[in-house]
């Protein structure tokens, strides 16, 4: 018999440690953050068990945190940062290189790419000199202009949407957050 978790908050995988210790049954314990790969195999009176050790803190934001429940400065920081790079320089690096090397060469570096940045790539070189190319400082303006509103008004109604203001979370709790987000848009 094997004990499979994948612990959404440390304490979780606090408690399975215990029990396979108790039962003497190994773990196969995924970690908060099983994504990025995070595997830990506990066999009772052979490995190290899960709680033995701290993984050092997490330098990256989960990012579900990041785009819908940013609790912290440096979420925001790192939500405008990674923003400004899709706007600014990603698409434009894109753009730049679709635009200066032979076609056979940037098709090669694109295959090389997983398939949904491939798909991303793309977009950003289609929008950059099609859907949102701007000729003038009017046509920068709007531009500039529908992103704000995409961004403040748009995207915090869906989440009004999605995430009711009298919303529970796992925990218990409400999310404040959403009902200053509602007395903003309104």
């Amino acid at each position: 018999m094997l004990l499979c978790a994948h612990p959404t908050f440390f304490f979780c995988g606090l408690w399975g440690n215990e029990q396979s210790v108790f039962y003497g049954l190994p773990l196969l314990e995924s970690g908060t953050l099983g994504a990025k790969g995070n595997v830990q195999v506990v066999v009772p009176r052979i490995t190290e068990s899960y709680g033995s050790s701290r993984d050092p803190p997490e330098r990256t934001i989960p990012v579900c945190t990041l785009h819908h429940f940013p609790n912290k400065i440096e979420h925001n920081i790192h939500w405008a940062r990674d923003l400004f790079e899709g706007y600014f320089k990603n698409a434009s690096d894109h753009t730049n290189s679709y635009l200066s090397q032979p076609a056979s060469q940037f098709g090669e570096a694109l295959r090389k790419q997983p398939g949904a940045q491939q798909v991303e790539i793309l977009r950003s070189i289609h929008s950059s000199l099609v859907t949102e190319r701007c000729y003038t400082l009017e046509q920068c303006i709007s531009w500039a202009r529908l992103r704000f509103n995409e961004l403040f008004h748009n995207n915090p109604l869906q989440l009004l949407h999605n995430f009711p203001i009298d919303t529970v979370t796992p925990s218990g709790g409400t999310c404040g957050c959403l009902a200053i987000i509602d007395k903003l848009i309104s």
